[in-house]
């Protein structure tokens, strides 16, 4: 469900998109001035690149940036990628470069 919190009672899919939230992601193009919203129109894409792996295998990122319309927050969004395995707290993965996140957990069916 659109906007809905990935968890047991809405689980996400292989092939659908999720957003993953998330601070200090580091530099971006198209830059707000400092204290500003991030940009609606003209978004601020990630100068990183990075990959995020569901339960193990990569996913597509389609975007990661600034969220639009916010202050300091980073959004990225990734297709969950076929062969993962189903369960209630399959992990996610964020990494740019050597730098890897503390693995967070949705769930997939």
């Amino acid at each position: 469900v659109a906007g809905a919190v990935v968890d047991a009672n809405s689980p996400a899919r292989a092939g659908d998109y999720i957003l993953i939230f998330a601070t200090g992601l580091g530099a971006v193009t198209n830059p707000p001035p400092t204290g500003a919203a991030a940009p609606v129109t003209s978004l601020s894409g990630l100068k990183g690149v990075p990959a995020v792996t569901i339960g193990g295998v990569p996913g597509f990122v389609s975007f990661a940036g600034l969220a639009p319309g916010f202050i300091g927050l980073y959004q990225v969004n990734v297709q969950v990628p076929q062969g993962v395995a189903a369960g209630d707290a399959v992990p996610v993965v964020l990494s740019i470069g050597a730098t890897v996140s503390n693995p967070v957990t949705i769930a997939v069916r």
